[in-house]
């Protein structure tokens, strides 16, 4: 789904069962708006529809003024209603440039222009994606395997 003047600013983060993702962008307030805001998207993936815009934060999994050393980490329920602080924890930025199947057996990491998938058990190694005209980096498996998710960008972006 295109949104015109927006850029993901984060790592994708699926559901358990893999049906919806949340990732943020940077885009415009609104049509009418051009002030720049940060909001997390949830997309369900079937119909590649919105379900909720959560305006203000910068990543699905935590929310901030934009000073990375204190955003707190926060909890949503079921109706993406904000039920605050999680006990004033704060954490770090995200790293981003690796995922660990749900068994722990793979892991898919960012390697230039490829993602790389290593199994833990053989040793064995291959390319997951690769794409010499993008970056692609912050992979994200669904929990039941299935799906990867990465952020792809284009050199010269």
């Amino acid at each position: 789904m295109p949104r015109e003047f927006a850029f993901q600013t984060s790592a994708a983060v699926y559901n358990a069962d893999a049906s919806r993702i949340a990732f943020s962008v940077d885009e415009p307030r609104s049509g009418s708006d051009n002030t720049r805001i940060a909001r997390t998207l949830v997309i369900e993936l079937a119909g590649g529809t919105v379900v909720k815009a959560l305006d203000g934060y910068s990543e699905p999994m935590r929310a901030g003024a934009g000073d990375e050393s204190t955003d707190a980490l926060r909890l949503f329920d079921a109706k993406y209603n904000d039920q605050g602080a999680l006990g004033g924890l704060v954490i770090s930025k995200s790293f981003g440039g690796y995922d660990i199947s749900a068994d722990g057996r793979y892991a898919l990491y960012s390697d230039g222009p490829q993602l790389r998938a290593y199994d833990r058990d053989s040793g064995d190694q291959w390319v997951a994606a690769n794409d010499p005209t993008s970056s692609p980096d912050s992979p994200v498996l669904s929990p039941d395997g299935r799906f990867l998710a990465f952020i792809a960008v284009a050199f010269g972006q």
